[in-house]
């Protein structure tokens, strides 16, 4: 599932069927794992309320700078955006300007793209880290599916 903020339903689908289900927030969370610093989280406004990356970020001891809530909505404004095909530049410098704000002050190591549409409108060579969810999500699947298709 590539929705973030569907992965709420994780547990539940996760009962209602045979196979493995792969949540997108687990696959990033463990890719930050590794990297031990601070991150950015900018996801949708449901996202962020719902704690999803939170929750998992401190289960591993992971730091984590959250948007302010005054943030919440230029954030939605963004990835509606995205969704309805605005202008791809515009909306690139809103959210570079939002991520500027805690990457300056916070002593950020990193940024978490946790929601489908933000990829889309990121910059591809910011100067940290960035963990987009969508190009995790794909990674992982790719690497089970061969995997299982080897054994």
């Amino acid at each position: 599932m590539a929705c973030n903020t569907a992965c709420i339903l994780t547990d539940r689908l996760q009962k209602e069927i045979s196979i493995p289900f792969v949540s997108v927030v687990d696959e990033v969370v463990r890719k930050v794992v590794h990297k031990g610093t601070p991150v950015l989280i900018l996801a949708s406004p449901a996202s962020l309320r719902l704690d999803l990356y939170q929750l998992q970020l401190a289960r591993f001891g992971v730091g984590f700078v959250v948007p302010r809530l005054s943030d919440f909505q230029e954030l939605e404004f963004i990835i509606r955006g995205v969704i309805e095909g605005d202008i791809r530049g515009m909306l690139m410098r809103k959210l570079v300007r939002i991520t500027e704000r805690y990457v300056e002050k916070k002593n950020i190591g990193g940024i978490i793209l946790g929601c489908t549409e933000l990829p889309l409108v990121f910059p591809t060579n910011y100067r940290l880290p960035v963990f987009s969810s969508l190009s995790i999500l794909a990674e992982s699947l790719l690497k089970q599916y061969y995997i299982n298709e080897i054994v």
